[in-house]
């Protein structure tokens, strides 16, 4: 009967902030109306030709340029190539390639299809040819930009046996092994310079570059990453709280708060890093559908936890100290799951090894600086608002409410690949 009551308490708790929870629900969806976009680019450098390939996803061209012609619904390889010179003319209007001063002409080669994360792709194959040798190249990326803020394109350059000149002996040629490089392009970062490797420079700068990309790529992918802000966020609204039988009391100290914090967070980096690790190695390789799916799942069991605080939580500080084994097991657990979410997008670039490990760990860094970050932002107002009622019975189950609400309709989308949720 306690159960029951207590169960009943919650109910009427949330139904008191109902117009809350509308109003979110009807804003939430025009924060973002749109699915996030990759495109992956591919760049093969001799002594004076480029080989370019762009994959870019067909259902992002069929918002740009409405590549179905017969208007049913159904986009066939006819309507593609139809509308093969359209789309030649949409890239080459929105992607250069210059060698020092000299603008290459980009010819385009017959379009193919490729699949990309289980995402059918366009992939457009382009050839150039260079008066000088190729030294220096500057890439300009605009694709799709101007229609989603969020679209990144990610980029591996193989410079392939270079002829470049030598700078301790003017007037005669080396011959380099291939070097690489990776990188990402953004809205904020459309354009990237390479140089050719000289033989002394060791492709050190681009390869910094990369990684700074590729960090701040990881700091943006937390604070615009919705399915990940809000596990972080069912993780934190119990912190600053602990269970006292069915109900919720403040801690006392901040420092409580703050080491259960820490315990959680580290568990969830170190997890986070195990599963970057792995797919660096090539060990792992989850299909993106299963682990978008679990993703949101994880979303969902998180959130349903801080409603009935008579089940301890993850995130909980009870009357006795937690032990660690109990605080960090689902943080853990999840955190290996979240973890191959960006790898498996860098992971279609063909990369192996080193070239695959340097962007892993650069996007890991910016991840946990922008959880980081997110921490410092919420705990000390958490914890200022914690000792009264629009917190406890207003802000923690209103929120983790909501947060399971919109996380279960991501698992129904994902895995029944519905896609009726807008972001």
């Amino acid at each position: 009967m306690r159960r029951i009551a207590a169960i009943t308490s919650r109910i009427k708790t949330v139904a008191k902030y109902w117009r809350w929870v509308l109003l979110l629900l009807v804003v939430a969806p025009e924060v973002q109306a749109h699915r996030s976009s990759d495109a992956w680019l591919q760049l093969t450098v001799t002594n004076r030709s480029v080989t370019l390939q762009l994959d870019l996803a067909l259902k992002d061209l069929e918002g740009v340029l409405g590549l179905d012609t017969s208007d049913d619904g159904k986009l066939t390889w006819a309507d593609l190539r139809r509308r093969e010179p359209d789309l030649n003319d949409y890239v080459t209007r929105r992607l250069t390639l210059t060698n020092a001063s000299e603008r290459l002409i980009l010819v385009p080669e017959p379009l193919r299809l490729v699949n990309h994360e289980e995402v059918v792709c366009a992939s457009l194959l382009f050839t150039t040819e260079a008066v000088a040798p190729l030294t220096q190249l500057t890439l300009t990326y605009r694709c799709l930009f101007d229609l989603d803020p969020q679209h990144r394109a990610l980029i591996n350059v193989q410079w392939s046996g270079a002829r470049v000149a030598d700078v301790t002996a003017p007037g005669t040629d080396q011959l380099l092994a291939a070097e690489s490089f990776t990188g990402l392009l953004s809205p904020a970062s459309p354009s990237v310079n390479l140089v050719a490797p000289s033989g002394r420079s060791g492709g050190g700068s681009e390869a910094s570059r990369g990684l700074a990309q590729f960090f701040v790529e990881g700091v943006h992918h937390i604070w615009s990453g919705y399915d990940h802000l809000l596990f972080l966020a069912a993780l934190l609204l119990p912190a600053v709280l602990r269970r006292s039988g069915a109900d919720w009391q403040p801690v006392e100290r901040f420092r409580d708060a703050w080491m259960v914090v820490l315990k959680v967070v580290t568990a969830f980096t170190l997890a986070h890093s195990l599963t970057l690790a792995l797919a660096a190695l090539g060990l792992a390789r989850p299909p993106s559908r299963l682990i978008e799916s679990a993703i949101a799942a994880s979303v969902v069991y998180a959130a349903v936890r801080n409603l009935w605080p008579a089940r301890p939580g993850p995130m909980d500080a009870p009357t006795r100290p937690p032990t660690t084994r109990r605080v960090i097991t689902i943080p853990f657990a999840f955190g290996l799951i979240h973890g191959f979410g960006f790898a498996n997008a860098l992971g279609e670039l063909g990369l192996t090894g080193t070239a695959l490990a340097a962007p892993l760990v650069g996007f890991n860094l910016g991840v946990e600086t922008g959880q980081l970050a997110a921490v410092a932002v919420f705990l000390p107002a958490a914890f200022a608002l914690r000792r009264t009622s629009f917190y406890r019975r207003g802000v923690l189950p209103v929120g983790s409410g909501l947060i399971a609400v919109t996380a279960t309709a991501w698992l129904v989308d994902r895995a029944f690949e519905l896609r009726f949720m807008p972001f």
